[in-house]
């Protein structure tokens, strides 16, 4: 009962035959804990939940050389750390839930942070190369143990409702996009035709087309329309050729493979920009070995699935002025860019 104190508590019966409780006939106990799992309902991603998952995660990078670990390892390094994040700030759950970047957004910021403290204090303990798999997740389970601890008082409004976001039937075709576009880039790569890539573009075109003049428009499809088109252009660029396109990317390509390879981050990086940022070095060398991805396609593959999110803020942002079908023109607008 909420109403009973602590002291009252003292003064409850507890012997079996005096107790209503352990009295009660069998199918209302029933009841009782089927009603503990409705209000268990309400609590999706709970302390445990999250605690958990980080040691699924402490399980799996030791694994990462398979390629399902590595399949498991990418989403709940982008997931799993904005979630505790979040939670520890108290962001209630329903803004995150309007505006669902901010979850990988808050877990870049904790591989940022965590790879940073990491590199700088592995030399001061005597660990040479920090940017190594074994220091960066233990850096990153005391990151998230210490943000999970600071949120074990946080109000019950800051559970993120998943359940409202969760429609998998209605949402996940126009993921289909980036498959295809990605099928077209790898025939392109093995000397077959075009036909998969032309298709692939003809494809994100119609969609793009069809979304802005669509009688309805649900916006939670928007958004996933959006994301998909996005990688999938990305997806057909990145994925050309046996190296990353372009010079620039070329160079900073350059910069995290020397990360890689000496398995630090020197912060001083004279007439160097690019060796000087960590989202080229240490962000890149982070994921690349917690996830086991390699660090190629940590460029390629895994940084355009997280830039493809751009176009998916801005539809989610000017759709607090806007209505869907120009808000989404908008996001299509800076997508063709």
């Amino acid at each position: 009962d909420r109403d009973v104190t602590g002291v009252q508590t003292c003064a409850l019966p507890i012997s079996p035959e005096d107790s209503p409780a352990l009295a009660a006939p069998p199918h209302a106990l029933r009841g009782r804990v089927a009603a503990l799992f409705r209000a268990a309902e309400l609590l999706p991603w709970p302390i445990g939940v999250c605690a958990g998952a980080l040691a699924l995660v402490a399980v799996l990078v030791p694994l990462h050389g398979l390629w399902a670990a590595q399949l498991l390892l990418v989403p709940f390094l982008l997931v799993l750390p904005g979630v505790i994040l979040l939670r520890a700030l108290r962001v209630p759950g329903q803004a995150i839930a309007a505006f669902p970047v901010y979850v990988p957004c808050a877990s870049l910021i904790v591989l940022l942070g965590t790879a940073l403290a990491v590199d700088l204090i592995g030399p001061l303990v005597g660990v040479a190369a920090p940017i190594r798999a074994g220091p960066l997740l233990v850096g990153l389970e005391v990151v998230c143990l210490s943000l999970l601890a600071a949120s074990v008082r946080a109000p019950r409004d800051v559970a993120i409702p998943w359940r409202s976001l969760s429609r998998p039937g209605r949402l996940a075709w126009p993921l289909i996009l980036p498959l295809v576009a990605a099928a077209g880039a790898l025939r392109l790569n093995s000397g077959h035709g075009n036909g998969v890539a032309v298709i692939a573009a003809a494809a994100c075109i119609a969609v793009l087309i069809a979304m802005v003049v669509a009688p309805r428009l649900d916006e939670s499809l928007l958004a996933v329309t959006i994301y998909a088109a996005s990688l999938a252009m990305m997806w057909s660029i990145s994925l050309r050729g046996a190296f990353v396109p372009g010079f620039d990317i070329a160079s900073e390509y350059y910069d995290l493979h020397q990360a890689v390879l000496t398995g630090i981050w020197h912060p001083l990086h004279p007439r160097d920009a690019y060796g000087a940022m960590l989202s080229v070095t240490a962000l890149p060398a982070e994921l690349h070995f917690l996830s086991g991805v390699p660090d190629l396609q940590v460029f390629t593959v895994v940084y355009p699935a997280i830039s493809a999110l751009l176009p998916v803020a801005v539809f989610r942002l000017a759709r607090k002025i806007l209505p869907n079908r120009w808000a989404f023109a908008a996001a299509t607008f800076v997508l063709l860019q």
